[in-house]
């Protein structure tokens, strides 16, 4: 695949994409429902709703006119998800670094917020490879594109110069409505056939992913002329 566009610069969800979290959060979102009264939601159903913002997805789950109070469904939601043990996908930090040694530019956007955000992040293995990152308390969740703009301005490098690597429509959202590249991961929520349409590319894993972006987007390595 040929794109005409350089690219310098790679933008990462967390969630999905980075974290090997999905079956947790579905896991403790389908708890608290049960908990706060309500059933007869699908495992299915809320995964389809995993990337939408934390406000977002209370409506998505109970509707626009829910009782449901979203402080108490977050407080709930995250009693029961720090109780489980999160562990990144196989192979990302080796990837990660690569494309950090490549020279390109990387940033996390994530509709997680900060508190939970954070503690992951800085047992990670990552922070060093990273140039900067946002959260949903930071800017408005995507899929609007106002946290892959605000990226943008910070790493100095233009939307039509940067990829978003996402598992979700709602980071295709993102980066179709800011003018970026989009990159989907298929071994997050969404599946190959609901990305293609709104992605430059598709790949299984990370590992695929960073070996095509730094085949086609590296800058070469000068010889050494002795």
């Amino acid at each position: 695949m040929q794109l005409s566009a350089p690219v310098k610069g790679l933008i990462f969800d967390w969630d999905g994409t980075l974290l090997d979290s999905l079956a947790t959060i579905v896991d403790s979102i389908a708890d608290v429902v049960t908990e706060l009264g309500h059933s007869g939601l699908e495992k299915q159903y809320i995964q389809a709703g995993i990337g939408l913002g934390e406000k977002e997805i209370c409506s998505y789950l109970f509707g626009k006119d829910t009782d449901i109070d979203p402080v108490l469904f977050w407080k709930t939601f995250r009693r029961i998800y720090a109780n489980h043990e999160i562990k990144l996908f196989m192979g990302v930090v080796n990837n990660i670094r690569s494309l950090h040694e490549a020279g390109f530019k990387l940033a996390i956007a994530t509709n997680k917020f900060s508190g939970e955000f954070l503690p992951e992040f800085e047992n990670s293995g990552l922070k060093d490879y990273f140039s900067t990152w946002i959260s949903a308390d930071q800017s408005q969740a995507k899929p609007e594109p106002d946290m892959l703009i605000t990226v943008s301005q910070r790493l100095q490098v233009p939307l039509s110069e940067l990829i978003m690597v996402g598992d979700t429509i709602h980071d295709a959202g993102a980066a179709n409505s800011a003018g970026a590249l989009m990159y989907g991961l298929e071994w997050g929520v969404a599946n190959r056939q609901q990305l293609l349409p709104v992605s430059q590319a598709v790949f299984t894993d990370l590992g695929a992913l960073v070996t095509s972006v730094i085949k086609e987007f590296a800058a070469p390595v000068a010889e050494d002329i002795r």
